[in-house]
């Protein structure tokens, strides 16, 4: 719907729909600066080779402050690498609160290398630059399925992957929040490397 979302911006009582599979980001490419969504429901399916994808925000590239409120998801979202129901992937500074969000939608990594597949947020990371990270979950829910199709995968129900280097600071809170979706790692693989959490 939006290829990118820039400071200032505020999107409210929206709902996304399609009548058939995307191989593109459903709702927002990518943002950055201080980004308000209220209200909004995404229920688009996403079949895509994509490397990061979300159903809300697909990709993180510059500092960002996003808060999100009263937000579902309830489309089933499939790609390849980092995969989330609300942000896939993000390289760069983030302040984000979650507030009553809730992802229902069945979220799938299906690349037969290293992924990172979530609820909420799948890989905060950035291999080069240390990132100062603050997120905050306020009544959220996951209730949907997490699978992660590949030899090397971590899944959770909330958030995957925070890392990089070793002076990244990373503060991430949980306030009254549920993860109740099944989490699943498959692989016919006999390498394959799993790790799997309800929430980080």
């Amino acid at each position: 719907l939006f290829d990118a979302v820039t400071d200032g911006a505020t999107i409210k009582n929206l709902t996304v729909a399609s009548a058939s599979a995307l191989t593109v980001a459903p709702f927002i490419a990518s943002a950055s600066g201080n980004v308000t969504i209220e209200g909004v429901t995404v229920n688009a399916n996403v079949e895509s080779t994509a490397s990061k994808m979300g159903a809300f925000i697909a990709s993180i590239s510059s500092a960002a402050n996003v808060t999100l409120t009263n937000c579902v998801n309830n489309g089933a979202i499939s790609a390849q690498g980092n995969v989330a129901g609300f942000i896939g992937h993000g390289d760069a500074n983030l302040t984000a609160v979650f507030t009553n969000c809730v992802n229902n939608g069945t979220i799938t990594s299906t690349i037969k290398t290293s992924s990172h597949v979530a609820g909420f947020i799948a890989c905060l990371q950035h291999d080069n630059v240390a990132l100062t990270l603050d997120v905050t979950f306020n009544s959220c829910a996951n209730n949907g399925s997490i699978v992660g199709d590949t030899t090397k995968v971590e899944a959770a129900g909330f958030v995957t992957f925070v890392g990089g280097i070793s002076s990244t600071t990373a503060d991430i809170e949980f306030n009254n929040c549920l993860s109740a979706g099944p989490i699943t790692c498959e692989s016919t693989e006999s390498n394959a490397k799993y790790s799997a959490s309800g929430f980080l």
